[in-house]
Parts: C-alpha cells; sequence; structure tokens
C-alpha cells in the first residue's frame, strides 16, 4: 500500500477485499461481512471506511487503533467505525468478525433521515467500541442471519423491501444498543433541535476540516451566530467548537506525520494552512511539541 497518504475504502472496494460468502442483493448499500480467517492485511495500515461497520467479534483478540487509540478486542466486543475515522488493525493477531457494512445511500433508501441517528453519533466518535452481553450478540446475529436466509430464498414480488426493511430495523436495533452504553436520559424537544445542530457540525467538520479552521465558517452553514453556536457546542459536549475543529485537525495531522512519507511542508498545504512555519506554529501550540519532533518521536 502507498503510504503517502492515508487509505480510504469505498464500501465498492470494501466489497471487494472482503470474501462476500453470502450475496444479500443489496451489496451496492449493504453488506455482510463475515472473515474467520487471520490475514486482514488490507487494514495493515492506517485507513478510512467510507461506510457504517458494524462488526462483533466471535473468537480471537486482537488489537485496533482508532484515531489513534487502542482498544482491546476479544470475544463478544463490538466495533462501531463512523465513516471519518482512522482504523488500523493489528494484523499479527487472529479475530474472526460478523457484521455488516452500511453505506448513507441505504439510509435514504430505507427512509432514515441521517439526522436522526444524531444522538448516538458523538458518543461513538469517542467510544467507538462496545462490550455486548450474549443476548445483545444473539440479536445481531440472528438479523443477519435472517437478511441471509430470505435474501437466499425464492424470488417475491417484495423480496427487496422486506431485505431493505431488516436491514432499518437492524440500524435501529443498534442505535437503541448504543445510547444504552452510558444510559442517556430522555431528551426534551429543545435539546433535541440542539443535538442534531451539534450532529450537523460533526458532519461539516469531517467534510471540511481540511480546509476550515474558523468558527464562523461552521456556524454560518448551520445557520446560526457564532456566538449561540459556540455555546451550543459547549454545552452539549463540554468542548468549545474551536476545541473541536483543533482535535479534528490534530488528528488529522498526527496521522500524515506519523504514518505518510509526506514532508512536513506536503502535510501543512494538504491541511490548508499558508506557510509551513504557520503549521508548524499552530502544530506546536496544540500539542507541545513541533511536527519534527512529534515526527521523530512517533
Amino acid at each position: 500500500m502507498d503510504k503517502t497518504c492515508i487509505e480510504s475504502f469505498t464500501h465498492k472496494q470494501l466489497k471487494k477485499l472482503v470474501e462476500i460468502k453470502h450475496s444479500t442483493g443489496l451489496e451496492d448499500s449493504l453488506i455482510i461481512i463475515e472473515n474467520d480467517r487471520p490475514d486482514i492485511d488490507f487494514f495493515k495500515y492506517p485507513c478510512r471506511i467510507d461506510s457504517l461497520v458494524a462488526l462483533v467479534c466471535l473468537s480471537g483478540e486482537m488489537t485496533i487503533n482508532i484515531n489513534l487509540n487502542e482498544y482491546h478486542i476479544q470475544p463478544g466486543t463490538m466495533i462501531l467505525n463512523l465513516p471519518e475515522n482512522i482504523v488500523q488493525l493489528n494484523s499479527e493477531q487472529q479475530c474472526s468478525f460478523y457484521g455488516i457494512s452500511v453505506t448513507r445511500s441505504f439510509f435514504e433508501k430505507v427512509q432514515i433521515n441521517f439526522s436522526d441517528i444524531i444522538p448516538v453519533y458523538s458518543q461513538l466518535r469517542n467510544e467507538p467500541c462496545l462490550r455486548l452481553s450474549k443476548d445483545e450478540i444473539e440479536i445481531f446475529c440472528k438479523f443477519i442471519s435472517l437478511i441471509k436466509l430470505i435474501s437466499q430464498s425464492t424470488e417475491g414480488s417484495k423480496k427487496m423491501e422486506t431485505l431493505q426493511n431488516l436491514g432499518a430495523a437492524l440500524i435501529w436495533q443498534l442505535y437503541d444498543l448504543i445510547l444504552n452504553y452510558p444510559p442517556v436520559s430522555k431528551n426534551e424537544n429543545k435539546k433535541k433541535r440542539q443535538e442534531i445542530i451539534f450532529g450537523r457540525f460533526i458532519a461539516l467538520l469531517s467534510q471540511y476540516h481540511m480546509q476550515e479552521r474558523s468558527v464562523t465558517f461552521y456556524a454560518e452553514q448551520l445557520c446560526i451566530t457564532p456566538k449561540y453556536f459556540s455555546t451550543l457546542v459547549k454545552k452539549l459536549s463540554g468542548k468549545s467548537a474551536a476545541q473541536w475543529i483543533d482535535n479534528y485537525v490534530i488528528l488529522e495531522a498526527k496521522n500524515l506525520l506519523k504514518y505518510s512519507d509526506m514532508s512536513i511542508q506536503e502535510i501543512a498545504y494538504q491541511l490548508n494552512f499558508s506557510t509551513q512555519s504557520f503549521f508548524g506554529k499552530y502544530f506546536k501550540h496544540q500539542t507541545g511539541m513541533s511536527p519534527t519532533e512529534y515526527r521523530n518521536k512517533v
């Protein structure tokens, strides 16, 4: 794999990389992942997957790095990947997975508004791995088994609709599952609206953090004042909007410094800094060390 940048896999590419044992007929938007092989070499280097991936570990153990944080995976652990996450698996260890990969287009097909799942978005950003009970694992696996069973049955006039609805039901099941880790109190309408705005901010930040670092830019995209925007983000997340922006930019910078062969000047331009010097001062202010010091350290 070329290490001059962090590899990004589309859902279509992921479909080619993993061994598809059972066709669902929905492969353009939903695939079932059954991996009982130890050689997951396509995740050996840091990468992004442009889809929502939910995997439960059935056997074996391994470590996974998500956004530079290390997690220990063992039987009963569920990994929930967001499209903007940077992921790297330890391919020297063995683990078997069972799960799904779902595109945003699938949400549109089954008429799930992406903003409806915003309450769990920041939760998954902070804690992408869950420890499931036996019952929770069984329910998750039975949903997938039912999708497989119906997809292999004889054709019916509503077969695709049935499969799509089962996929939607599984997404909502995951939604409820995530909200229970930890339990979240019932939200009032005002707070729900604020959570939707916050979720839209995170989605925008995932898309534009390499081009835009201004709080005003994101407030304008959300059609609210910078003051209200900053207050809302601080209230909901405990961090200011500027801190969220800086965190995304620094995470991107650290990954490029650690894993790519790009020069510091190239990284500075990639992250839309006008000069290498400006990038260096920004990075040192955020991390306490220069980009060169960080690269040499890791």
